[in-house]
């Protein structure tokens, strides 16, 4: 769903928890990830658990992200 919804402008990492554990431990702590999936986008926005809604890169998305999802 992320990589079709993303723009051409966009980076996605993705990280896999159960081969990478150790090599993103601190990436786990930074982001209080608690549960998976969790998205984190530009390190302010933290979605738990599957989405709700479609991702569509706009700035519409990105605003109400930033409303609902905003961490830290």
């Amino acid at each position: 769903m992320l990589e079709v919804g993303k723009c051409a402008g966009c980076r996605l990492d993705i990280y896999e928890l159960t081969t990478q554990y150790a090599s993103i431990r601190e990436k786990i702590r930074e982001y209080g990830i608690r549960c998976v999936p969790t998205i984190v986008i530009d390190g302010k926005i933290k979605v738990e658990g599957l989405p709700q809604f479609t991702f569509i890169c706009s700035e519409e998305l990105y605003r109400q992200l930033e409303m609902n999802y905003r961490f830290r």
